[in-house]
Parts: C-alpha cells; structure tokens; sequence
C-alpha cells in the first residue's frame, strides 16, 4: 500500500505456475504444458467502516510458455497476455 497502511492505491508483483489442459472437441486428443507466468498489479483498497472494504484491482502479466500447441491436425493458439480484473470484498477483524 502506498499511501497508509491497508487502504488506498496499492500495487504488487505476482508469480505463478499453471497447468493447462488442451482438447479437441468432439476427440479424445489433448495436450498438457505448464506455464509460468510473470506480472503485476494495481488497486485501490476502498475502506467502507466497521471492518469492512472492498479492493478492486487488475493484473496484467505475460505467460511464458508455448505460443501454439498442437493437437492433432489443430493448433492452439496459446495467448501469452494475462489481464486479470478482480474485486475482492472483505473484512478486517
């Protein structure tokens, strides 16, 4: 948090690991890969009273992994932009 502590504009980095399951409709092919993905974010937590707040926030970060995964006579083409919009609703005891 940049401004006080727990309220306000915030920003942070994410790590990640995924796995993605890739199918052909109708088939039984697939492909599997792990990917890593690297990014950061930005929010602002909005302090509502009593405990309680509410943090909209958005992630943008970039998958390393393939760009295209084949599966049979298809390709899939693998995006390697992440954007991640959230609001997350809580509360402080």
């Amino acid at each position: 948090f940049v401004l006080r502590p727990q309220s306000g504009l915030f920003v942070g980095a994410e790590v990640a690991v995924a796995r993605t399951v890739v199918r052909k409709r109708n088939t039984q092919l697939g492909a599997q890969f792990q990917q890593l993905n690297l990014g950061g974010q930005v929010g602002w937590r909005f302090v509502l009273g009593h405990g309680f707040y509410v943090t909209p926030w958005i992630g943008l970060g970039a998958g390393l992994a393939p760009s295209e995964v084949a599966v049979g006579d298809a390709t899939f083409e693998n995006s390697r932009l992440l954007i991640f919009p959230a609001v997350h609703v809580g509360r402080r005891f």
